[in-house]
């Protein structure tokens, strides 16, 4: 028996999938599973594979994808098996309706790209209302085995939290959850320890090109797997995003810096961004991505954006670009908080690489 992703699992993740199957093997396979790795590698795609796989009705082939069980974990129509993070107002938190018509909504989105890093927003999370109506549905007696996924657990917030901690103290028989995380240290620690942690790492480069050749996407460039860090939603956000279009930009950034045109690359940065603020923080990506090349060109370690590095940047230093990324993590959070303007945050981030 086994767990499959797109027909077998990538080979980065076999020993994780191997302790799986051990533990249903041995008899003593947990209540509750945290699937924890980072963001855009597939782990909801592997939460459905999981959901498939403990309620699949065929206990010789499961999952046989073929069941009224299996083909449930994947119908976007089956938010009640969910809990995923919504931005709705606070007047329609504890409406059930409006919920289960967002998380409807949201699910149809993952199901066709599991993947993406643009389906659930940021400002999304997970409330205490959301939790108790989950609990009312298992309270429910039925016949059969249940699996319920709890997507983005870190979005849970502080009362949501406590909640699905008293939950996880009661499962009830034959029901299951799959929690996903990206950031597993902003869950508490009560939770972790009530489920099975496993972690997912990112994928290969070519585990990556894989998955995005199913998508239907062109033989991705040596740059956007670099980019890519082993995350299809990365690599895909990085196409939406125009990555050659940053990386030409980070490159005149830094010419423009490293000659001191300060008036130049003022306007440049203006006609660039404007006000977005989206743009401007995928800019602040590609940049700190290229000057960590520049710390690994030095010390002869492989880089991500080999087409960058021939473009006149040999004036920039390993003694220089560990502060430089400190600017570029600080202007960062400074967009993020909606301090200031994106000009004036970059304005002030290029007088800190002149220094």
């Amino acid at each position: 028996m086994s767990i499959h992703l797109l027909q077998q699992p990538p080979e980065s993740w076999r020993e994780s999938i191997e302790k799986l199957m051990g533990a249903w093997n041995a008899g003593r396979f947990p209540q509750a599973v945290l699937l924890d790795g980072p963001a855009g590698i597939g782990k909801k795609r592997l939460a459905m594979e999981l959901a498939a796989f403990l309620t699949c009705e065929d206990e010789a082939h499961r999952p046989c994808t073929k069941c009224f069980s299996c083909k449930t974990a994947f119908d976007p129509g089956a938010a009640d098996r969910w809990i995923l993070p919504l931005a709705i107002e606070a007047k329609d938190r504890d409406n059930e309706d409006k919920v289960a018509e967002a998380q409807s909504e949201l699910l149809r989105q993952l199901v066709e790209n599991p993947y993406s890093l643009r389906v659930i927003p940021a400002t999304a999370f997970i409330s205490v209302h959301q939790v108790r109506h989950l609990w009312q549905r298992i309270s429910f007696k039925a016949t059969g085995t249940r699996a319920f996924i709890i997507a983005e657990a870190d979005c849970l917030n502080d009362n949501a939290a406590n909640a699905l901690l008293k939950t996880l103290e009661e499962v009830p028989p034959n029901t299951y959850f799959i929690l996903t995380t990206a950031h597993r240290n902003n869950l508490l620690q009560t939770i972790q320890s009530r489920t099975m942690p496993l972690r997912l790492p990112p994928l290969s480069p070519d585990e990556v090109a894989q998955v995005l050749a199913v998508k239907g996407f062109d033989v991705p460039s040596p740059d956007l797997l670099g980019m890519s860090m082993g995350s299809v939603g990365k690599a895909m956000q990085s196409l939406e995003m125009n990555l050659p279009e940053a990386q030409q930009r980070a490159v005149e950034f830094l010419q423009f810096v490293a000659a001191k045109k300060w008036s130049r690359l003022f306007r440049s940065m203006d006609a660039w961004f404007a006000k977005e603020l989206e743009a401007a923080l995928f800019f602040l990506e590609v940049l700190a991505m290229l000057v960590e090349d520049l710390l690994r060109r030095d010390s002869g370690a492989p880089v991500r954006f080999p087409s960058c590095l021939d473009q006149g940047l040999k004036a920039f230093r390993s003694d220089t670009t560990a502060r430089i990324l400190v600017a570029i993590s600080q202007t960062v959070r400074r967009l993020e908080d909606r301090k200031g303007t994106v000009s004036v945050a970059l304005q002030a981030l290029a007088l800190q690489f002149g220094e």
